[in-house]
């Protein structure tokens, strides 16, 4: 006995070592290991990561020293999200040489994290990585910070860094970028206060001293700046350094300086033109004042002429008096002969009484008929054309300046002309004028202003700048020039290089009104706003009220358009904010003017500034999600607004489900605007909730039909696709969808998947149609793809939040969850997403009530069968707590009642392969407590297994319970569906009476569609049961030796009306079929059911409905 027990437990001891052997020993080659490490990394590159990490987990196992295995282990957890091991796991990484593709995950791993608890779990990996001093000189050392940044984890990498090497260039780097950033937010004072402490320790450092002379300029201490930037080579300094050096030159005048830096700048940088135009300006500049030096030489020569000429003029004195002595027939036949002599025609004119006091129409009257008699007299045309200006007939002077030929015109005659054209908005007519005129009197400062007017006209700025370079550098000076110069630079949109010439204006005249206004509007242009803002604030005598009301508009539109602009969430809430607390500023002013204003034109004037302040209120409010407020403004102001506030009030309606009123709204935009996109989309997103899915449609095609694939450079090449054609070829493939035609809308998105396959926008909505089809596994492919493109897409993030909520991932979907509520402030979707783990999370409680009653057979009844359940909230993320009831009451033959009530208590517990019931309950009149146990397990997105144990049967007749007769039963079966038109079952039962009888069912159906839109879902019903029993038919109960029945039915569903959750619908089945008794004939029976169904909201739903239905028992 004793050496048979030893036996046995030498073989159980061999047994275990066995199986610890065969458990732990690695039987594998390294080489076969690599290989079975690349698959796996093949295969998380794919998007299969649950599949990845298996196996990388089970090489750990055989293959624990592999360096390379582990850095590939915790690459792929952190491509599948599992952080939390992936931080558990991160020690046993070797940090004196990563590859590269590991840091890569870790930069991805830091800008993604969010939670806290992971945020402090950053400490690790950066002091691992921080250790070596070949990482902190690699370029993944900066990267790595930057993404620390993005998650807020900088302090604890700066810590880190502190720790091993306090004097990294980083920190230094650091403090000089707060230093830098607190200069620009305003406060310049104190950073220039730091600087000025840290110039000497670090004046080798070049990317200092370019911030310090930055600043030093934004102070206008340009001498300060020179000074110190001759200490250095301009070669090594910055390019913003360099332009700031030399815009600091140009202040203090030194333009040969400045011009030798901005032809360095030129060279190094010949795709910026503006360093270019600039060195064509200062050159244009020191050119004009060589040739002033130059004419200075020559006025003594010009001296000497004078005198020369005196003594000529003595000389045609003597000549002058005999012409004087001439008649008027002598003068006309000398003017025939010389039609080109002035001096001639101006005698003939005195002698024919023709002189100033001489009306306009008499003289008009005289040139005409002398024009008539001497056609190719020019000197006749002389005055003709210019009493033609003077008097206005300004197109008509101009018509004949251009049929006719004049010889010797003379300066005057070119100016009145030019006037004409610049009056009739013929501006390049005026131009060619105003250059004769100059011809006569060159740099004359007035012409050369009206030349640079009318180039501006013609939007030529650069020319305008020109024009005025070309004057003498002492005119420049003076102020009209200046001020010209100022307008052509901001024509040319360089307001910030126009500021220049209004400070130089302001040294002249510092209390000029108009010149302080104009650099007020000069420095809204330029983005500078605050500055203009403190302008009006401190000079505010110096404005009148109009023009702070001009100044405070400027302010108001930048602001606005500052916070539309802004895609940062938080950053845009403080830019909204600060952007409707200046218009209420700027709206109480308009208010506060238009009550002090007496002309009715200037109140008009003051109404319509009105209209466009409230419309840029409406604007901010909808961009805070203001959207009652949106609404109330819109009714209570009751103003004629332009068409993007209307835009803005109809996106507010569809935001607080008012489709009626957002349609009306759009509608009334495109009455007068009928390519405006914005109304078209609200129109079709109104449609939509109001269900008319024609209509909308036929809003998306105008847009599509508006909307060119390609948008094009000036030059006719094709540049980027234009982003406007893509968002409507989504909406019109996701239209497909909403009328519920899933199969032909995911061959549509499929299609610009295949054309656009980065478009992240699309993949997501072939997602999301996946998803509606069933397709988990697809979908989450095509979510996996989108994440190694873009990780931090807040859509993706929210779409895979929802898939794993559909596929049972409840512990993952929760916590995704719970990092997006923790964006400031929330966004829509994510508050949309909230709403329906919600409803997920929440108790659910579900009554049933049906009478039937049944006539012609031994066997028919008047059952009544009450059903109710209610499961509570979510427990663990899996588990949910049941209670049930159920009461069948019937009446028999003979008036002979009696009833199967049971209570129950139960567990459910859900998983994505799994969703298992267990319970137990009491049924009255019987003692031990019942139980039962089911479950269904899902082998993939197709395909799922059921089983159920009930120890008594929920399939007990009432006339057996009656007798004493009690049942349990085993039903298991399958279910195939390939998407949602579709479905395939079989389900077998298994019974067992207490008389001995054994009771064996199998039922199949199947459904397919036979027609579906939007509001019709119509489908064929295929139905087969069997029944067999193993006794005879003489039971207290129907109990047929075998039983067959075959049954097909139409299956009619319509929505009557829909209101967003508010839902009315009815359903109509009508079915045909026969069944077959054993000993008795085939017997055709007819189905018909008509049901109501309300779903008041996602919470609530009721239903009713009435039916008919043939049964047979025993023939009857």
């Amino acid at each position: 006995m004793i050496k048979k027990i030893a036996i046995a437990l030498v073989s159980i001891g061999l047994l275990i070592l066995a199986l610890y052997t065969i458990k732990y020993r690695n039987f594998y080659t390294p080489e076969q290991l690599d290989v079975a490490r690349k698959k796996a990394v093949a295969q998380a590159r794919e998007g299969n990561y649950e599949a990845a990490l298996r196996r990388l987990k089970v090489l750990s196992k055989y293959d624990s020293e592999n360096k390379v295995l582990w850095f590939d282990y915790l690459t792929v957890l952190q491509w599948a999200g599992k952080e939390d091991t992936f931080f558990y796991h991160l020690p046993r990484a070797d940090f004196n040489n990563p590859p590269n593709y590991f840091l890569d995950a870790c930069i991805d791993l830091v800008k993604n994290i969010k939670s806290k608890d992971k945020i402090l779990k950053t400490n690790s990996l950066f002091s691992l990585l921080l250790a070596h001093e070949k990482f902190r000189n690699s370029d993944y050392f900066k990267r790595l910070y930057q993404a620390s940044i993005e998650s807020n984890t900088d302090r604890i990498y700066i810590n880190n860094l502190r720790r091993v090497d306090p004097e990294n260039p980083l920190l230094q780097q650091i403090k000089l970028d707060e230093m830098s950033k607190l200069a620009r937010e305003g406060d310049i004072e104190s950073a220039l206060q730091w600087f000025e402490q840290e110039y000497v320790s670090q004046k080798n450092n070049y990317k200092f001293v370019a911030e310090y002379l930055t600043i030093l300029n934004w102070s206008l201490e340009h001498q300060k700046v020179v000074d110190i930037a001759e200490e250095y080579p301009i070669e090594a300094m910055p390019e913003y350094a360099s332009s700031i050096i030399a815009d600091s030159y140009l202040a203090l005048k030194n333009n040969q300086k400045a011009l030798e830096i901005y032809q360095f700048l030129a060279e190094k940088y010949p795709n910026t033109m503006s360093y270019q135009e600039t060195v064509d300006d200062i050159v244009s500049q020191i050119n004009q004042q060589a040739q002033q030096s130059k004419k200075q030489t020559t006025q003594d020569a010009k001296i000497e002429q004078k005198i020369s000429a005196l003594e000529k003029e003595l000389q045609a004195l003597k000549a002058e008096k005999e012409f004087l002595s001439l008649s008027i027939t002598q003068i006309k036949k000398r003017l025939i002969k010389k039609s080109f002599s002035k001096k001639l025609y101006n005698r003939y004119l005195q002698l024919a009484n023709i002189t100033k006091k001489t009306s306009s129409a008499k003289k008009l009257a005289f040139y005409q008929r002398r024009i008539s008699a001497f056609p190719k007299m020019s000197l006749f045309y002389y005055d003709y054309l210019v009493l033609l200006s003077w008097n206005e007939q300004h197109q008509k002077a101009i018509d004949l300046y251009k049929k006719v030929s004049i010889i010797h015109p003379k300066a005057y005659y070119f100016e009145a002309l030019a006037f004409s054209a610049k009056m009739i908005e013929d501006y390049p007519t005026a131009y060619e004028l105003y250059s004769k005129v100059l011809e006569f009197k060159p740099n004359n400062v007035s012409y050369v202003l009206q030349q640079a007017e009318l180039l501006q006209k013609m939007k030529k700025p650069q020319k305008a700048i020109d024009v005025l370079e070309a004057l003498p550098k002492d005119k420049q000076k003076q102020i009209p020039v200046l001020f010209a110069k100022a307008s052509a630079y901001r024509q040319k949109g360089n307001s910030l290089f126009a500021l220049h010439f209004y400070d130089d204006i302001l040294l002249q005249k510092p209390n000029d009104k108009d010149i302080i206004y104009q650099k007020s509007v000069c420095l809204i242009e330029a983005k500078l706003p605050f500055f203009a803002q403190e302008l009006v604030t401190k000079q505010k005598e110096m404005f009148s009220s109009e023009q702070i009301k001009q100044i405070y508009a400027g302010i108001n539109t930048y602001k606005t358009r500052l916070a539309e602009d802004n895609y940062d969430p938080k950053q845009q809430k403080l830019k909204i904010a600060q952007a409707l607390d200046f218009n209420q500023k700027y709206i109480d002013l308009l208010i506060k003017q238009a009550n002090q204003k007496k002309n009715q034109k200037q109140k008009q004037q003051q109404k319509q500034s009105l209209i466009y302040a409230y419309a840029d209120r409406i604007v901010l409010l909808h961009l805070d999600k203001q959207y009652q407020a949106v609404l109330d403004l819109y009714e209570e102001t009751n103003l004629n607004y332009p068409d993007y506030a209307i835009n803005a009030v109809s996106s507010s309606a569809l935001a607080l489900k008012q489709p009626k009123l957002a349609l009306e709204l759009a509608d009334k935009v495109l009455e007068h605007t009928k390519h405006d996109n914005n109304a078209k989309i609200n129109a079709y997103y109104a449609c939509l909730e109001m269900e008319n899915f024609d209509d909308a449609y036929a809003y998306l095609e105008k847009v599509d039909l508006e909307n060119k694939p390609w948008l094009y450079s000036k030059d006719g090449k094709r540049t980027i696709a234009n982003p406007k054609k893509q968002a409507v070829l989504l909406l019109k493939a996701m239209h497909i969808a909403y009328k519920n035609n899933l199969g032909d809308a995911k061959d549509e998105l499929q299609k610009l998947v295949n054309k656009a396959p980065l478009n992240s926008n699309y993949r997501l909505s072939f997602a999301q149609v996946l998803r509606w089809r069933g397709w988990f596994e697809k979908a989450q492919k095509q979510l996996n793809i989108i994440r190694n493109a873009d990780p931090e897409f807040l859509d993706l993030k929210v779409a895979q939040s929802r898939l794993y909520l559909e596929q049972k991932y409840y512990k993952k979907g929760k916590k995704l969850l719970d990092d997006l509520l923790s964006i400031d402030p929330i966004p829509d979707q994510v508050k949309n997403l909230y709403k329906e783990w919600e409803i997920h999370d929440t108790n659910v409680f579900n009554i049933d009530w049906k009478q039937t009653d049944s006539q012609g057979s031994q066997f028919s009844n008047k059952e009544e069968l009450l059903t109710a359940s209610f499961y509570t909230a979510p427990v663990a993320d899996n588990w949910r707590g049941f209670a049930t009831y159920s009461d069948k009451h019937a009446r028999f033959w003979g008036n002979t009642q009696d009833h199967i009530t049971t209570q129950g208590l139960g567990i459910n517990y859900r998983n994505p392969q799994w969703d298992v019931s267990a319970s137990i309950f009491n049924v009255e009149g019987t003692k031990p407590l019942e139980f039962s146990l089911g479950g269904t397990y899902n082998i993939n997105d197709y395909s799922r297994l059921n089983a159920q144990y009930q120890s008594f049967s929920d399939a007990t007749p009432i006339r057996a319970f009656h007798a004493d007769i009690y049942t349990q039963s085993l039903r298991f079966g399958g279910s195939y569906n390939p998407n949602e038109e579709y479905q395939f079952r079989a389900n077998v039962g298994l019974i067992d009476f207490t008389d001995s009888n054994k009771r064996k069912e199998l039922s199949l159906d199947a459904y397919q569609p036979l027609y579906r839109d939007e509001h019709h879902i119509l489908n064929i019903w295929e139905y087969a049961y069997v029944q067999t029993n193993s006794l005879t038919s003489d039971r207290p109960y129907f109990n047929p030796k075998s039983f067959i029945s075959v049954s097909v039915a139409l299956d009619y569903t319509g929505i009557i009306r829909r209101k967003y959750d508010n839902v009315f619908s009815h359903s109509l089945r009508l079915g045909f079929g026969a069944v077959k008794q054993n000993n008795y004939s085939t017997k055709p029976f007819l189905d018909i059911t008509y049901k109501h169904r309300w779903d008041f909201s996602r919470y609530f739903n009721l239903y009713y409905g009435l039916g008919y239905r043939q049964n047979y028992y025993d023939g009857v």
